[in-house]
């Protein structure tokens, strides 16, 4: 018996191949219910189409969740987390001390 994950039509059961080519029916009364939140999928557990689909690769579990909107997508991106004005200040430190360096390096020529 596979850990593979199933898809699902609206059915009232689904079949799968195990490892011998065995095919084995599982009522889907043990469907995923997908959130927007990532849930671990149980070996076996059916999920509906149209999920967004992973493997925690720290823990080895799949985990299944709705598909985020673009906006939604936008919102989790690391780039919003920056102060932009604290970046501006950090590439002006960056450039003095290259000034600096290079003030540094023509002295001992």
């Amino acid at each position: 018996y596979s850990n593979d994950l199933i898809a699902v039509e609206d059915s009232s059961e689904a079949s799968v191949s195990d490892d011998n080519g065995d095919v084995i029916t599982e009522s889907t009364a043990d469907v995923f219910i997908p959130t927007a939140e990532w849930q671990e999928v149980r070996p076996g557990q059916a999920i509906p189409k149209g999920l967004h689909v992973r493997i925690n690769m720290e823990t080895g579990k799949k985990e299944a969740r709705l598909l985020a909107t673009q906006e939604e997508e936008r919102k989790e991106s690391p780039l919003d987390r920056i102060d932009h004005e604290e970046l501006k200040e950090a590439l002006k430190k960056i450039k003095n001390d290259i000034k600096a360096e290079e003030a540094v390096q023509a002295k001992f020529r």
